[in-house]
């Protein structure tokens, strides 16, 4: 068996190049991170192992005519194949894969552009490896230093992946390429377990084969339409087979199912609001009630009304009412800014505003409240085939989407939710869903469906995670629905929910660390991770969590994503390559939900185009799919695992942002004339956002905008820092260069003082990640929000004598404030009073804006 290096090209002369090199790798990043099994360690192992597969004669002598046609070293096709699949695996075209040189490891850089045909880019790997050899006498730490990337102990410098011998050396995964005496190939890797299960690197192998055999048979197209996913892909799901049936919820809908329960049980409690409790009987009659009041106001079947909704034991019988009237509901949360929620009303075509009792109407919509026509009892109920609710959501032009669904999905959902996870009479589930989304018909519906009852917390409770664990304990709330953010937040506030026997996490990212703590904290119950969107509805895939928190990492390398599962009955999750083609196992790509329960779409298409469609994989146009804009990967079970967004769209708090919506929220001040917003992760790992402006004089000042974006967007899409400047740095062809932007800036002039100053300062600089703040810097205005104000929390409580609540770091957002309040608990009220002065002095002069913990997306 020759070398690895022996079938590669010949070099030419030897030179010293340095130069060469930091040229050649300009601009890398330095990593190519291939999807792991587990958290990274923080410090690499030595420990390897190897997993084996042959090429077959036949596609070897493909292999060898290629490179024999093409006048190139023989292994090149296999190096360049190698790079299509890295490019599929890690989503970086742009990629350094190590080759074996005369003394050590080369770094050869490859750009495997979906766009490019095979030959050219096996013509480009034999060149670049050349020119490597041609430099070969700097090592490869040599060049990592030169090019000052960061030291990291937990992978190789600059090569983590190599193509041919590995000379010894600890990388991530080795590909090594064996000749037998008969001619064939064997393809082998060497890899790190503590990264990589084996049946991950035997799927990765077998991809290898099949996009190999599939770009010797289209050597002039691009490599993007050449699948990489083998005949029979195992445990993958078949984006063609017919779904698995849904189990049929019967031939009531969800108003009538809950009509019988009040028949059954009049008295039992369906309802427990924070200021009294409605039984089943008492739900029915106002859900009667209401549904006269919605036909005296003039709706009619098939009608928008805008719920203007509230925290409130009567919610659930009013959307009961709207529902059986016939009429549509359209949930509004009374926390946006009014000018949003008068586009969201206009947008669904609201005839008609139901405000729940005591919420404020904005002028914006108080022309939708309609005196009643006359008295009129509440008449028949509309049959649940003609029953539907309308939900808006985000469009990408900055406008709302409003999106129909029918009735059928969200009850044949529940169904088989109750059904699975047996949920019935006995149980208690928590209303802390966001008012207007999807997930609050899952808090409502679920429990009131079979018996169970509602529990609404007080609304100041969402602003004290402490408060809300005990208020879930004293009210024995056995099934939560809850976003990945506010479990944090409740597991950091400490305690043990001891009740609680289902936990169902959907909305954003739930990491194996998250589960961890999770059932720790209630330990008697199942977690679930679930995924949807408001347009799916409720949720469409779901993993039970049980086993991650009992096998955890075995190290402390981080958190590491959990699956999102596969699909619930009628439902699958389908991820399509960068060239539209089904995915192999890790393979990043869209995910696409296939359903026989999707939404019928948005009122106006216009506002998220293409974004329900036909299954791109058949010919069937009844056979719908929504592209969700995520981004995923298969692991080798088949369960779908999330790794960010293809679009501009991000998760902040659980919430669903488009940053083009909140460039154009920016773009709208009279005084702005460009505008860029990005998302970045602060230490707790929590997305914020940052807004920057291009100011049209001298005089614009940043709290003008601040004004202008609150009345324009929801709190949570608000950028966490602004920042004025000049002008957006642009790359070549002509896009804002976000590496370009500067980050946040340091914190205002007022140095700390006193001790306690000084360490609420390092703190505050530790979480945010910010080199300087001032005393008088407000905390939500330099980017801070309702995750990052309890990692402060965490690292103040155990030095603050005298103790320290959570809502004391929402009472007094700056560091002189919050400094005096803590002093003043050591020695005595006069400090305290000292600190809420300066703290209503900080409200007249920046508006603090404490942040609630609000529910998010599906």
């Amino acid at each position: 068996m020759p070398e690895p290096s022996a079938a590669l090209p010949e070099t030419r002369g030897r030179s010293s190049g340095v130069a060469w090199w930091v040229a050649r790798l300009a601009g890398f990043g330095g990593v190519v991170d291939l999807p792991r099994d587990r958290a990274r360690p923080p410090v690499q192992g030595g420990l390897r192992v190897e997993a084996r597969r042959d090429v077959p004669a036949e596609l070897a002598g493909a292999v060898r005519r290629m490179a024999a046609d093409l006048g190139v070293g023989p292994r090149m096709p296999l190096l360049a194949a190698f790079a299509v699949l890295l490019r599929r695996l890690t989503g970086d075209a742009d990629l350094v894969i190590g080759v074996p040189g005369p003394v050590g490891v080369l770094p050869v850089r490859l750009l495997a552009a979906d766009d490019t045909d095979f030959a050219s880019l096996v013509r480009a790997a034999h060149a670049a490896v050349s020119e490597a050899m041609d430099h070969h006498d700097v090592p490869v730490e040599r060049i990592a230093e030169i090019l000052r990337l960061p030291r990291d102990l937990s992978r190789a410098p600059l090569v983590q992946v190599v193509f041919g011998d590995d000379a010894g050396h600890p990388y991530d995964l080795v590909l090594r390429v064996d000749e037998h005496d008969d001619g064939t190939l064997a393809l082998g890797t060497i890899h790190d377990p503590e990264l990589y299960d084996t049946a991950r690197v035997e799927a990765l192998l077998a991809s290898l084969v099949t996009l190999l055999s599939g770009l010797l048979a289209r050597p002039a197209g691009p490599t993007a339409a050449v699948t990489a996913r083998p005949e029979g892909a195992g445990r993958l799901p078949d984006p063609v087979a017919a779904l698995d049936p849904v189990p049929a919820p019967g031939p009531i809908g969800l108003v009538e199912k809950v009509r019988r329960w009040a028949a059954l049980r009049p008295e039992a409690v369906a309802v427990r609001g924070h200021s009294r409790t409605l039984t089943y009987a008492q739900l029915d009659r106002l859900r009667a009630c209401v549904t006269a009041a919605v036909r005296a106001a003039g709706a009619r079947p098939g009608d928008a009304v805008g719920v203007l909704a509230d925290r409130t034991d009567l919610l659930p019988g009013i959307l009961l009412g709207v529902l059986g009237s016939g009429a549509r509901w359209l949930l509004l949360d009374p926390a946006q800014p009014p000018a949003r929620l008068a586009r969201q009303a206009a947008a669904a075509g609201v005839q008609v505003l139901l405000p729940c009792p005591g919420v404020p109407v904005p002028a914006e919509l108080a022309a939708l409240i309609r005196a009643p026509g006359g008295e009129q009892g509440p008449g028949p109920i509309m049959p649940p085939e003609r029953r539907g609710y309308l939900m808006a959501t985000s469009g990408t032009t900055g406008e709302p989407a409003i999106v129909v669904n029918k009735e059928g999905p969200l009850d044949r959902f529940l169904h088989w939710y109750t059904g699975r996870f047996r949920i019935g009479p006995a149980d208690a589930t928590a209303m802390l869903a966001g008012l207007a989304h999807d997930a609050l018909l899952r808090d409502v519906f679920a429990p009131l469906t079979v018996g169970g009852r509602v529990h609404i917390p007080h609304p100041a409770l969402l602003r004290d995670p402490e408060g809300l664990a005990a208020w879930l304990a004293a009210e024995e709330v056995t099934v939560l629905h809850s976003t990945p953010q506010l479990a944090r937040l409740l597991t950091r506030a400490g305690g043990e929910l001891p009740w609680l026997r289902l936990v169902v996490l959907a909305g954003d990212g739930l990491t194996d660390a998250d589960v961890r703590e999770l059932a720790a904290m209630a330990p008697r119950a199942a977690i679930v991770n679930g995924y949807g969107a408001t347009e799916t509805p409720q949720v469409h895939a779901y993993a039970v969590m049980s086993l991650c928190a009992e096998a955890g990492t075995g190290h402390e390398g981080g958190p590491h994503p959990a699956p999102v599962g596969h699909g619930v009955p009628g439902s699958r999750l389908l991820i399509a390559g960068p060239g539209g083609t089904p995915a192999a196992v890790g393979e990043l790509g869209e995910v696409l939900i296939r359903s026989v329960n999707l939404a019928d779409g948005y009122l106006d298409p216009a506002v998220r185009p293409g974004r329900f469609d036909g299954n791109p994989f058949t010919d069937d146009p009844g056979d719908r799919i929504y592209r969700t804009g995520d981004l995923g990967r298969y692991d080798a079970d088949g369960a779908v695992v999330l790794a960010g967004r293809a679009d501009d769209q991000v998760k902040v708090r659980g919430h669903r942002v488009e940053l083009g919506e909140v460039r154009l929220a920016l773009c709208a001040h009279p005084d702005v004339a460009s505008a860029a917003v990005v998302a970045r992760a602060d230490a707790t790992g929590e997305v914020g956002l940052i807004g920057y402006a291009v100011p049209r004089h001298a005089g614009v000042s940043a709290r003008s905008i601040r004004e202008s974006l609150a009345a324009r967007l929801p709190e949570y899409a608000r950028p966490a820092a602004l920042i004025l400047v000049p002008g957006l740095p642009l790359t070549p062809n002509g896009k804002v260069d976000v590496a370009a932007l500067p980050g946040p800036p340091a914190g205002g002039a007022a140095e700390p003082i006193t001790p306690t100053e000084r360490l609420i300062s390092g703190v505050w600089r530790e979480v945010l990640g910010l080199p300087r703040i001032g005393v008088t810097d407000n905390f939500f205005e330099i980017g801070g929000h309702s995750m990052s104000i309890v990692a402060v929390h965490a690292k103040l409580a155990g030095q603050a004598e005298g103790g320290l609540h959570l809502v004391d770091l929402f009472r007094f957002p700056t560091v002189r404030t919050l400094a005096a309040h803590l002093d003043g608990a050591r020695h005595g009220l006069g400090a305290d009073r000292a600190a809420r002065r300066l703290a209503a002095r900080g409200r007249r002069s920046s508006r603090p804006g404490a942040r609630a913990i609000n529910q998010g997306d599906s």
